[in-house]
C-alpha cells in the first residue's frame, strides 16, 4: 500500500494537532453581530416589486486552541438568522 506525498502530510499534521492540544491553553467565547443584507438582481419580477433589507443576528460559540506562540485554531458553532425576502404585489 503506497501513501502519496499528500495524505502523508495530512497524517502528520492531525497527530501534530492532537499531540500539541494537550498542552495547549484552550480557551471559550461567545460571537454574535448584527447582519443588514438586501438581495439585488438585474431585471426585477414586476413593476411592482420591492427588495426588502431583513436586519438579523449571528451569534454562537467559539473556541481559540493555541498550537504554539504564533499558531491557533478557532473552531465556531454559528447560528444566522433568515437573509433577505423578495415580494411581488399583484
Amino acid at each position: 500500500m503506497r501513501l502519496n506525498l499528500s495524505k502523508l502530510g495530512l497524517i502528520g499534521v492531525i497527530s501534530l494537532v492532537f499531540i500539541s492540544t494537550a498542552s495547549a491553553q484552550v480557551l471559550f467565547g461567545i460571537r454574535g453581530g448584527a447582519s443588514f443584507a438586501n438581495a439585488s438582481g438585474g431585471l426585477p419580477l414586476s413593476r411592482n416589486s420591492e427588495n426588502k433589507v431583513l436586519p438579523t443576528y449571528h451569534a454562537g460559540v467559539l473556541l481559540d486552541v493555541w498550537l504554539s506562540d504564533n499558531l491557533s485554531i478557532q473552531p465556531n458553532l454559528l447560528m444566522s438568522g433568515k437573509g433577505p425576502s423578495r415580494n411581488t404585489r399583484r
